[in-house]
């Protein structure tokens, strides 16, 4: 039931944020299969847990890659990382085999994204036990290397269909949603009528930034030896606070 009051009081602060259907986001430049603009990683084990994930890539074509940011400055992690991944275009065209772990320090939040093609077998209910028995319970402690690499294998063991949910995680996200979506139904209604009302009295910002529309090629983030593949998602995955 909590996260029915926190979408509650996101939609009403919404309303009057500057940032929600506002300003874009200003997204870091894709530099490699792991980037850490917090410092949270040393070098050596960057190039680590890069190697894994280069690896992994060679083996299956998925792309997985993982983003440390400071703050969100104010965004949803949730359309940020939907933003994100899409910017940089993660996982193969057509295919849309990416994966983005976004961690926000500042925020304590942390967002698993998922490409079209991987839904089916990381599914929203994966992703969330991930997040719940994987990563917070090491970040709470501020072990933050060993939540990532704990989360980064998970990720890549559900990939290959050998991940094992705990089934308490899976459980109580299945049963939040169906309550979720019944309880919410009727006022996320009421909150699209709200929110074009408003915009038609001129006091909206213009609509949803045109990043979830996804880039144009001329606005690709690229690195040297490394670069998305042209994927996109729509919004698959989970997210969770420690």
């Amino acid at each position: 039931m909590k996260y029915i009051f926190a979408f509650l009081i996101f939609c009403l602060s919404s309303l009057s944020s500057p940032n929600i259907f506002g300003a874009p986001p200003t997204y870091p430049s894709l530099t490699g299969r792991v980037v850490d603009q917090a410092g949270i990683l040393t070098p050596a084990q960057k190039d680590q847990l890069s190697i894994i994930l280069e690896k992994h890539e060679q083996k299956t074509s998925n792309q997985v890659v993982v983003a440390i940011v400071r703050s969100l400055e104010g965004h949803d992690i949730a359309e940020y990382a939907v933003g994100l991944l899409r910017h940089w275009q993660l996982g193969v065209q057509g295919q849309n085999n990416g994966v983005l772990l976004l961690i926000s320090i500042d925020d304590r939040e942390v967002d698993i994204e998922v490409g079209y093609g991987l839904e089916g077998t990381l599914t929203d209910a994966i992703s969330h036990d991930i997040i719940q028995e994987k990563i917070i319970p090491f970040f709470k402690k501020g072990e933050y290397e060993a939540g990532i690499f704990e989360s980064v294998n998970s990720i890549m063991l559900a990939l290959d269909g050998g991940y094992i949910a705990t089934g308490k995680a899976v459980n109580q996200k299945e049963n939040d949603d169906e309550i979720s979506w019944f309880v919410l139904g009727p006022f996320l209604f009421f909150f699209l009528i709200m929110f074009f009302i408003r915009n038609r009295r001129g006091g909206g910002g213009g609509g949803f930034p045109n990043t979830m529309m996804g880039p144009s090629s001329s606005n690709r983030s690229r690195s040297s030896g490394f670069s998305g593949r042209g994927g996109s998602s729509g919004g698959g995955g989970a997210r969770g606070k420690w």
